[in-house]
């Protein structure tokens, strides 16, 4: 094939295969710039190319890196044409800012999960600093405590003995004062959402600046 999207069913995680000389979007891995084709059938380049001497391939091919901020390319953003077709400087510019785009929202991902981790295990280490015998299952019922989702009074024997929480007049288990400052110093405390009201004019330049923080 000259392209690929997306795993087979034999696929695995982890596991490494070989480039194939034949797959077009490969190359585009190995630069920062996009690859443009305007013919394959007229390009030397290819023209040993299985798909081209066979007919079935299609003329016109355009692929662009997605590049993070690290320099890395994560995958390529590619177009094919069945004819023969030019792409346009603005075109060309577009799809870069689209490219663009796609690695900065991996970015993001990627930060997000980080940060999410790290609170994790900051999290963890505070409960085992409080209360040495911590266990998983302590760090899973202070979050539904803190969720006030339903917890039976047995699961939380180990957080009751530690003062942590009890169970009250309605046979409920909640969390002490105690508890609630664990919960805190372990950064797991919803915050409040900030809510602005934006109208007029200066809506409309507030939506014109994030989009253009993502151009």
């Amino acid at each position: 094939s000259m392209a690929g999207s997306g795993v087979d069913d034999n696929y695995k995680v982890g596991a490494l295969t070989d480039r194939s000389k034949w797959n077009v979007c490969s190359y585009v891995l190995l630069d920062t710039e996009p690859l443009i084709v305007e013919d394959f059938y007229k390009d030397p380049d290819w023209a040993d190319h299985p798909y081209i001497k066979s007919g079935d391939a299609p003329h016109s091919y355009a692929g662009f890196p997605v590049v993070n901020k690290d320099n890395y390319v994560l995958g390529t953003l590619c177009l094919f044409n069945t004819d023969p077709k030019k792409i346009s400087d603005s075109q060309e510019d577009l799809i870069k800012r689209i490219a663009r785009n796609i690695a900065h929202l991996l970015d993001l991902q990627v930060e997000q999960r980080s940060l999410t981790a790290e609170k994790i295990i900051k999290a963890a280490d505070i409960l085992s600093s409080e209360m040495n015998e911590a266990s998983l299952n302590d760090f899973k019922n202070l979050l539904l405590l803190e969720a006030e989702l339903p917890i039976s009074a047995k699961e939380t024997n180990q957080l009751q003995r530690n003062g942590f929480c009890e169970l009250n007049e309605a046979k409920k288990i909640t969390l002490t004062t105690k508890g609630r400052q664990l919960i805190h110093s372990m950064g797991l405390t919803p915050k409040p959402m900030k809510r602005i009201k934006v109208t007029g004019n200066d809506a409309s330049e507030l939506i014109d600046k994030i989009f253009g923080e993502l151009q």
